[in-house]
């Protein structure tokens, strides 16, 4: 029963925080006023979910190794593995949630992640747009350029779909992103 009831928990908790994390994809983007181009990034919500449930699965662990409850060498060591792992995780989460920008500008769209460095597609190498639910990202694609991923749950997403629908129509999206083609669109 108690394996059971942290289920449920865990399946409540994800969801509450993936809708959460939904809401920040139809605020308004940063806009430049001399050129309009929008800046989408990691809102603070991504930001304090990083770091408050890092910091909640690392005191946990050390909390555990500290009690002196966990017994046998291969135990010690699987905590101190979990440790580490959510430090690494964490650590790429911070950076991603305040390195992660995409500007989207008269002349394409430009991505800036903490591991992929720069990613630049002009709106004419634009062939298809992509969606992954599962990862939670747009995928950008040219022709012999590499793709351009950008995470639905940054702040502005929605916008950026509505310039893509603007500068390419609706013939480039793919998949299950046909169903974002009409992001934003009046019902009436």
């Amino acid at each position: 029963m108690p394996s059971a009831l942290s289920l449920i928990i865990t399946v409540l908790v994800t969801t509450s925080l993936v809708a959460l994390l939904r809401t920040e994809e139809r605020k308004s983007p940063r806009v430049d006023p001399s050129d309009g181009s929008l800046e989408l990034r990691h809102g603070r919500k991504y930001l304090f979910i990083t770091v408050g449930s890092t910091l909640f699965a690392v005191s946990a662990i050390l909390l555990v190794l500290s009690m002196g409850r966990v017994s046998g060498l291969a135990n010690i060591l699987g905590l101190v593995g979990f440790l580490i792992a959510f430090l690494i995780g964490g650590t790429w989460m911070a950076l991603d949630a305040v390195k992660t920008r995409v500007v989207v500008s008269s002349q394409g769209v430009l991505a800036i992640t903490p591991l992929g460095g720069e990613r630049r597609l002009k709106w004419s190498e634009i062939r298809s747009v992509s969606y992954n639910p599962w990862a939670g990202w747009l995928t950008l694609r040219g022709d012999r350029q590499r793709p351009v991923r950008v995470n639905r749950h940054l702040v502005g997403t929605d916008s950026l779909i509505k310039r893509l629908r603007e500068n390419l129509g609706t013939g480039v999206f793919r998949g299950l992103a046909q169903a974002l083609a009409h992001v934003g669109e009046d019902a009436a």
